[in-house]
């Protein structure tokens, strides 16, 4: 949201606001019936900007926030804030963080007995989470951008494998459509305000579907997804 409305006028984004993530989730607890939610953030504009969006939207929805505890980018003892957000007995735990941050969450909720359902903001899509949580991502609810699976990610996505040895997450394809757009826009205006209007008119069929950007330079049509980790 911040980017949103400070952005200024060469901002540009292919991946839908947090604005929409916050909504889901708070429809996503309620549908599940945790109106007691713990939330554990980054200590960054991302991660307030995720949590302030979310609280509103939950007590919007009759939710209480009954425990709010901040990390940081780096941190891999989380064991402090997890033990507050434990004592405040929720009936969920939210956490908005970064994967390797959230992976660490995930094992150290484990090993000390928050048996609470989890869940996550959409960077918890990326395999760092996996790598770091081990066993501890059964069950976990996330949401991320929505995947778009058309003949151009395939075509992508088999190329993207045999350069890295592994399948793209929706971040690697995310920025591929960005670097494309923007090439794109280059070669219609170079520089400066003929940039601006060549970004502010683009329509482009990509590999994550078809990009448009509104007056802030938010994209439309393309959302999130919700997710359960096996």
């Amino acid at each position: 949201k911040e980017l949103t409305q400070k952005g200024g006028a060469f901002f540009f984004r292919v991946c839908p606001s947090d604005v929409v993530q916050a909504a889901m989730m708070a429809e996503w607890f309620k549908e599940d019936g945790h109106k007691r939610a713990a939330v554990v953030f980054l200590n960054t504009s991302w991660g307030q900007g995720l949590k302030d969006e979310f609280v509103n939207r939950h007590k919007a929805l009759g939710g209480e926030i009954v425990s709010i505890e901040a990390c940081n980018e780096g941190d891999r003892d989380l064991r402090a804030q997890l033990t507050k957000a434990k004592a405040s007995n929720p009936d969920a735990l939210y956490g908005i963080t970064q994967g390797r941050e959230g992976g660490a969450l995930l094992r150290q909720a484990k090993e000390l007995g928050f048996d609470k359902p989890v869940y996550g903001a959409d960077v918890w899509g990326s395999p760092e989470l996996v790598e770091t949580a081990q066993d501890a991502t059964k069950g976990v609810k996330i949401i991320v951008p929505a995947e778009y699976k058309g003949a151009k990610y395939q075509e992508f996505a088999k190329a993207f494998k045999q350069r890295y040895g592994e399948d793209p997450d929706t971040y690697a394809a995310l920025s591929y459509d960005m670097a494309m757009i923007v090439a794109t826009a280059l070669a219609k205006g170079d520089r400066g305000e003929a940039l601006r209007k060549a970004m502010s008119a683009t329509t482009y069929e990509g590999i994550t579907g078809q990009t448009i950007f509104d007056q802030n330079g938010d994209v439309v049509g393309k959302g999130f997804e919700r997710k359960t980790l096996p």
